[in-house]
C-alpha cells in the first residue's frame, strides 16, 4: 500500500501520520495525453527529490513544488511507474505559492516491485487529455524518456473551448437577479436560473446541499441534472432571496430527487416503504443499476420486493429495495377500488406461456402441519397474490401464488419469498399449504371472456364498521370490516389492512343475516 500526506499547520504530527493519501497503480493502463498548458493557466516547479525516514525508519519520498506563473487550473500531483498511471485515490491538490510533498511506501518502489516512479503537476482537460503544469521529477532508475507534454493543436483548442464553456460559471449576472451571498438560504422549487455553457438559463433548484452545493435541473436541455456551487453558478432575484429566508417552505420542486442519485421521480411519488400497502401489479418506478425503470409489483412482502418488467416473464423479476421503490399515492389509493385492484393485477397475471416455462417441482409432506393450515383443497381456486407454505428440507417455507389457478389445476406456479433473486416453480396443488382463513383468497372469478363478473351488493362506505365475523363452524373468528360480497363470496378487510375472502355459505348464520340486511 501507498501512502502520502501533506503537513497541515495546525495537527501536522495527525495528518503526517495518519491522514495519509492511499495510492494504487492502474497496471497496464494507458498514458493520459498530456498538453502543453495554455497561457493563462498556472505554472509550477517540482524540486529537489529525496527521500527521508518516518518515526518507524519506513523510508518516504519527498520533494518540493513552488509556484512559477499565477493562473487557471485545479491543479494535482500525478505519478507513474513503468507499470503504468497511478491512481492517487484521494487526489493531491496543491494550493498556494509552495509546499512540500510526502509519499510514503512509494508505489512499492522501495520494496524492489517498481523499478522508479515519476512525478509531475496536471490539471484534468477535454476527453482523457490533460495539462502538464510543471517538469517532471523521478525517484530510482527513471523513465527513458521523462514525461513531456505536446503543444495543443487546432482541435485540442477547440475541445478546450467546450470544456471550458461546461466548467465555468458566466461571469456576468443579468440585470434583476444575483448570485446567494454565502450563507443565504436557498429553498428547493425557489426560481432560479443557473450557468450552462457559458450563458444564464431558467432553471429549477430540486435539492440543497448544506447551501453550497445546488442540484440543478435544465428543462430546456432534456431535464438534466447537475451538481452546481451555489455561490458562482445560480442566480435569483431579490424577492425570491428573501422570500427563501423568511419562509423556505413556500417553495416545492416539480421533481422529488431520488436520495443519493441524479434520478427524479414525480413529485408527489413516496418510497412504498411509506405507504400503508403496496397491491400487486401497482405501477413503480424504481432505481435500478442507476437507472429509473418502469414497472409492476410482483411481490408484496419483505425489505425487497419483485418489480415485474413491462412484457417479462416473472423469471426476469429483480429484487429492490423498498426505499428505492417509488409509487404515486393516487395508485396507492385506487388499489382500494375493485376494478382498479382487477386491472393492476392483470398487470402480472401470467401467461400461459409464461406459466409453461416455470420448471416444475415437487415438495413432498413431511413435516407436521402447522396450526391453522391445511393441504389446499383440490376443489377451489388459488388466485395470484395467495400466501400459502411448502414443506421443504423438513421445514416449511413461504410461497406466493405467481397467477391464477383454478381448481383442475394440478401444477401451481409459486415463487419463494424472502431470496435474493426470483426462484419459481410449479408445485403440485396437493402439497400446497393455505391458511383455514384464507381459503379463498382474492375472489378474482372471471368469466370466460376475462370480464370481472359485476357485484351483488356494494355496502355504503358508512356502514362498514368493524364487527367480529365468525365461520359456520365458530371455530374460527375475525375482526372486520365488510368491504364488499361479489359472486356469493364476502371480502372482509381486518384493521391491519388485511384482506380475507370467504364464501356466504361458510360464514355464521347471524354473519349471512348481516349481510342480507345490507
Amino acid at each position: 500500500m501507498i501512502k502520502a500526506n501533506r503537513p497541515v499547520r495546525m495537527f501536522r504530527t495527525f495528518v503526517l501520520f495518519w491522514c495519509c493519501v492511499e495510492l494504487g497503480t492502474i497496471a497496464n493502463a494507458t498514458e493520459f495525453d498530456m498538453l502543453e498548458p495554455s497561457p493563462d493557466m498556472a505554472i509550477y516547479q517540482l524540486s529537489n527529490p529525496r527521500v527521508e525516514h518516518d518515526r518507524f525508519n519506513e523510508p518516504i519520498g519527498v520533494f518540493d513544488w513552488l509556484l512559477m506563473r499565477p493562473g487557471q487550473g485545479r491543479v494535482r500531483i500525478a505519478a507513474r511507474t513503468e507499470n503504468g498511471r497511478v491512481n492517487i485515490a484521494f487526489g493531491s491538490s496543491i494550493r498556494g505559492a509552495s509546499g512540500t510533498e510526502k509519499y510514503k511506501q512509494i508505489f512499492d518502489f522501495f520494496n524492489g516491485k517498481t523499478k522508479w516512479i515519476e512525478f509531475w503537476a496536471e490539471s484534468e482537460g477535454p476527453d482523457n487529455r490533460y495539462f502538464m503544469h510543471s517538469n517532471s521529477i523521478q525517484f530510482g532508475v527513471g523513465a527513458d524518456p521523462p514525461l513531456k507534454p505536446r503543444p495543443m493543436a487546432d482541435v485540442d483548442r477547440a475541445d478546450w473551448m467546450e470544456f471550458q464553456l461546461e466548467n465555468n460559471p458566466p461571469e456576468q449576472v443579468p440585470n434583476g437577479y444575483m448570485r446567494p451571498a454565502n450563507g443565504s438560504v436557498c429553498a428547493p422549487g425557489m426560481p432560479i436560473i443557473a450557468g450552462w455553457r457559458g450563458q444564464w438559463e431558467k432553471a429549477e433548484l430540486v435539492a440543497v446541499d448544506h447551501n453550497v452545493w445546488a442540484v440543478v435541473r435544465y428543462p430546456e436541455h432534456d431535464d438534466t441534472i447537475v451538481n452546481r456551487p451555489i455561490s458562482k453558478w445560480i442566480a435569483a432575484t431579490p424577492q425570491t432571496l428573501a422570500m427563501a429566508r423568511s419562509n423556505p417552505n413556500r417553495f416545492s420542486p416539480s421533481v422529488l430527487l431520488v436520495p443519493g442519485t441524479r434520478l427524479y421521480v414525480d413529485r408527489n411519488a413516496k418510497p412504498v416503504s411509506e405507504l400503508p400497502s403496496v397491491p400487486l401489479g401497482m405501477p413503480v418506478q424504481c432505481v435500478y443499476h442507476g437507472t429509473l425503470l418502469d414497472g409492476f409489483i410482483a411481490s408484496t412482502s419483505g425489505e425487497k420486493l419483485f418489480i415485474r418488467k413491462p412484457g417479462t416473464p416473472s423469471s426476469r423479476d429483480v429484487p429492490i429495495n423498498r426505499d428505492q421503490i417509488f409509487a404515486r399515492p393516487i395508485d396507492a389509493r385506487k388499489a382500494r377500488s375493485r376494478v382498479a385492484a382487477e386491472a393492476y393485477l392483470e398487470n402480472v397475471i401470467l401467461s400461459d406461456d409464461n406459466v409453461e416455462e416455470i420448471p416444475q417441482r415437487t415438495f413432498p409432506v413431511v413435516a407436521e402441519l402447522p396450526g391453522g393450515y391445511q393441504l389446499a383443497p383440490m376443489d377451489k381456486p388459488i388466485n395470484i397474490g395467495t400466501e400459502m407454505m411448502v414443506s421443504s428440507s423438513g421445514e416449511w417455507q413461504k410461497v406466493m401464488a405467481l397467477s391464477d389457478s383454478t381448481a383442475d389445476t394440478a401444477w401451481v406456479p409459486v415463487r419463494f419469498e424472502g431470496e435474493h433473486r426470483a426462484r419459481d416453480y410449479r408445485v403440485l396443488r396437493k402439497e400446497l399449504l393455505i391458511a383455514q382463513r384464507d381459503l379463498v383468497m382474492a375472489t378474482r372469478l372471471r368469466h370466460a371472456e376475462g370480464k370481472v363478473p359485476p357485484a351483488r351488493a356494494e355496502p355504503d362506505p358508512r356502514q362498514r364498521e368493524i364487527r367480529t365475523w365468525k365461520d359456520a363452524s365458530g371455530k374460527f373468528s375475525v375482526e372486520a370490516t365488510l368491504e364488499r360480497v361479489v359472486n356469493e363470496v364476502v371480502t372482509l378487510k381486518t384493521p391491519e389492512g388485511r384482506v380475507i375472502q370467504i364464501p356466504i355459505e361458510q360464514l355464521s348464520t347471524e354473519d349471512r343475516t348481516v349481510i342480507k340486511q345490507r
